[in-house]
Formats: C-alpha cells, structure tokens, sequence
C-alpha cells in the first residue's frame, strides 16, 4: 500500500535567527553572469533591485571560482552564492572555513540543496537574508578535502 503525501513526515530544515539585512549591506554575491544560459545575469538583476546594498562579485572566464570564494569569504559577514550544486558545495566548504553563513541563489540545472533549505528562488533567498533566517545543514568531507552537501551523484540521484 502507498501512503498518502499527507501523512508523510515533514522534513522542513532546522532554523536559526540571523541578523536581519533588509538592504544587503554585508551579504557579498558571487557569480558567474553568463552561467545558465542567462539565469545568472538575471540573479545579478534581481539581487540589484532587492538588495541594494550587496556586493556583486562578477566571475568572468579567466576567474578561479575558489580562490574568489576564498577571498570574499574572509571579508564580508555573509557569502552568497548563484549556481547550482557543484558550485555552491565549493562555497559551502570555504564559508565553514571562513565562519561565515552562506546564502544560496539557485542557478545550477537541478538546485536540490537550495531547494532542500527553502531557497529554490531569488525572492526566497532575499527574504530570508532580509528577514534574517538561516537554515542548518549536514556538511560531510570527504577525504579531508572535499565538501559534500545533501547530494551526491553517481550516475543516478539516489
């Protein structure tokens, strides 16, 4: 027999009280303009508009993603990030370094850990960096090195 979605236990991410940033001052965005086929140019657009004060780190071709994370990271209170999964395990790693929390603008293919925290749109993101909401997760290493989030592909997502 099925069970009806009803029933089914809830899996909301556990929260925590942030400082609220109404305007962005703090949050430094990362991202790639041309990355999904235009998706982040328009994440660039719609983080100008909701939040003024946020610094938007342009990536271009030539850029080492990592060592911009790094770099940004030790400087800003809150690193974002716009990208898809891959992307944004790369950034998670480097702001648990860096102890600072990360905020997640989707803008990979699939975007299941963005979607899994409550952010799987810009409007969500923005509100919760304005609203000052942040969500704890389960981060895995794997051998010392490499920065697991909540998916890992094998072929298949399992």
């Amino acid at each position: 027999p099925t069970i009806p979605a009803a029933t089914l236990p809830k899996s909301d991410p556990l929260r925590f009280p942030t400082e609220p940033r109404p305007d962005g001052a703090g949050v430094a965005l990362v991202i790639n303009p041309a990355s999904g086929d235009g998706t982040g140019a328009r994440i660039i657009d719609e983080v100008r508009k909701a939040l003024p004060h946020a610094e938007i780190i342009e990536l271009g071709d030539d850029d080492d993603i990592e060592e911009v994370l790094r770099e940004t990271a030790a400087r800003t209170d809150v690193l974002a990030v716009g990208g898809g999964d891959g992307t944004v395990a790369c950034a998670a790693g480097i702001a648990v370094d860096a102890g600072v929390p990360l905020a997640v603008f989707p803008g990979g293919t699939f975007n299941h850990f963005a979607k899994d925290i409550g952010c799987e749109s810009v409007a969500q993101t923005v509100k919760a960096i304005t609203e000052g909401s942040a969500a704890y997760v389960d981060l895995v290493c794997l051998n010392e090195e490499r920065m697991v989030i909540n998916t890992a592909s094998i072929g298949a997502y399992p």
